[in-house]
């Protein structure tokens, strides 16, 4: 913090905050809300997410971070997409749709040439 702001009035009323804070005992500390971790996703299927975003992505002319990152496929593969936006919007018509029915086992992926294709299966 600048000397300047600490000796005006908001950085006077943050410091006393704090100080008054630091003398707190740990019994009236609030407890943190432990964010539920499941196992973590197979990296196996990580890659199978990958490789059917980049080609969705090259289907649609849109780049893959415009349709989702690094979080969403690692939840997408743990099966928590609930707050995923990649589930959502025209993003789930593009890529999650496909990306559920990858990870459900109701869709395979193949090459054909150059190209990849979507395999339902049986």
């Amino acid at each position: 913090m600048s000397e300047g702001f600490a000796r005006g009035k908001s950085g006077a009323g943050l410091l006393a905050a704090l100080a008054e804070a630091r003398d707190l005992p740990d019994e009236a500390l609030p407890e943190l809300a432990r964010e539920k971790q499941g196992p973590p996703a197979s990296p196996a299927l990580v890659a199978l997410l990958k490789v059917l975003l980049a080609a969705k992505a090259e289907e649609h002319s849109v780049a893959p971070k415009l349709i989702a990152n690094g979080e969403d496929i690692d939840r997408i593969a743990c099966r928590e997409g609930e707050q995923v936006q990649a589930l959502s919007g025209w993003r789930r018509k593009v890529f999650g749709e496909d990306a559920m029915a990858l990870c459900s086992g109701r869709l395979a992926l193949g090459v054909d040439g150059k190209r990849i294709r979507l395999i339902p299966a049986r």
